[in-house]
């Protein structure tokens, strides 16, 4: 009994140590992206670049030292087991924010290009009603989809071992390709803000073209390379023949499912850098749980077994079906939402959110005056309006020969 007692203890204690490091771990983490999307959004992206390197070199270094310990000749240190894994990854990450902080902000000082410190202004109503609105959405809108698919995940434990082992092959092998989309899709998502930021209308125009153009041909050659390669991949992850089976039946539909995903994803990008997260929020959380939680639970693990017979694909292929029709469907909206977007309503939301059009509070006749004279092409006359009476017949006929963009952006302001 006291042999019991004991490890309970020592279980519970373990399982104390773990959540305090994990905890520990994880508000590191978070300071370290949010220093780092700081940047992203300065297009400074060189250094956390350089800085991730060095820390997975130094994670492996610490990994070696605090669970094997050191024998070196003459040199020995005893390591902690599987103790010295969640404190390797704690000391990385710790590492990796010190570095990142000590080279980007203290040495080369890149936040005072934007950075002009802390004042009770930051924390306004209006601020901050602005920031929810971009946040909530977005964070609803991720966390939503991605329940959706741990929920397919969980009811996985109804099918063969083999089949579970597939599932968790597959989008472990999903995440890292997502990893060659996401460095173009964060660029697009920058970029879209600054052109929006600077009502470059014909350079967005030719980024989101580019852009498309650049993710798919990168999308198709990864995906091409995995069918490829297929039986290799899957021979990295096991030596079990019938996962390897399954594995070289699901990399097409992986591959494709890759491929449509991206040219959704950034149509996604754009929208997210235009501020738009309600609308691709609801696409997405509706998609995720309109069709594919449904579909994929249905063919997956409840379908009578008559449909099954008819079907030749697995279980494990079937969900990954699923998925490839949710990007279909997921693109063909974003895309839809992208090309009917009114671009100079977009740029005078970016003016308002930025509170350029706040900064001095000018009168309602001046902020129009202002406004309308940045938001007219450069070839067009101007007009000079600083006596213009714009309640007087003349001044709404000067007002209504302008585009109605700038009518729209003169009402919203008074």
């Amino acid at each position: 009994k006291k042999k019991k007692k004991k490890k309970k203890k020592k279980k519970r204690g373990q399982i104390f140590f773990f959540f305090f490091k994990f905890l520990a771990k994880k508000k590191k983490k978070k300071r370290y992206m949010a220093i780092r999307q700081y940047f992203q959004a300065l297009q400074i992206v060189y250094p956390a670049t350089v800085v991730s390197v060095i820390s997975i070199a130094m994670n492996i270094l610490f990994n070696q030292l605090l669970i094997h310990g050191i024998h070196l000749g003459s040199l020995h240190m005893k390591g902690l087991g599987f103790k010295g894994s969640p404190l390797a990854t704690t000391v990385s990450i710790t590492f990796q924010l010190l570095l990142f902080y000590s080279y980007a902000i203290m040495f080369r000082k890149y936040h005072k290009k934007a950075w002009t410190g802390w004042t009770r202004e930051s924390f306004r109503r209006e601020r901050i009603n602005n920031f929810l609105k971009i946040v909530v959405p977005i964070t609803l809108a991720d966390a939503s989809q991605n329940w959706a698919y741990q929920f397919v995940s969980l009811q996985s434990g109804r099918l063969a071992e083999h089949d579970v082992a597939s599932i968790s092959v597959a989008y472990n092998l999903f995440g890292v390709l997502w990893s060659f989309y996401w460095g173009f899709g964060l660029a697009v998502i920058v970029r879209t803000g600054r052109y929006i930021g600077e009502g470059d209308i014909s350079g967005l125009k030719l980024l989101i073209v580019a852009s498309l153009i650049t993710i798919t041909c990168i999308c198709i050659v990864v995906a091409t390379l995995i069918y490829v390669f297929r039986d290799f991949i899957a021979s990295i992850y096991t030596d079990d023949p019938q996962v390897k089976h399954l594995l070289s039946e699901l990399m097409p539909i992986l591959g494709v499912a890759f491929i449509c995903g991206g040219v959704g994803w950034c149509a996604s990008a754009v929208l997210e850098g235009s501020s738009r997260n309600r609308a691709r929020g609801i696409v997405g959380m509706s998609c995720a749980w309109i069709v594919y939680f449904p579909v994929a639970s249905f063919l997956a693990f409840y379908a009578p077994q008559k449909w099954r017979d008819r079907l030749p694909l697995s279980p494990v292929c079937l969900i990954w079906m699923t998925s490839l029709l949710v990007n279909i469907i997921n693109g063909c909206i974003y895309w839809f939402l992208v090309l009917r977007t009114d671009w100079h309503q977009q740029i005078l939301q970016a003016k308002t959110r930025s509170e350029t059009l706040l900064q001095s509070k000018p009168k309602p006749d001046t902020a129009r005056d202002e406004l309308r004279q940045s938001l007219i092409p450069a070839e067009q006359p101007t007009h000079d309006d600083n006596d213009m009476d714009y309640s007087s017949p003349r001044g709404d006929a000067l007002l209504s020969s302008n585009p109605p963009m700038v009518q729209d952006a003169g009402n919203s302001v008074q």
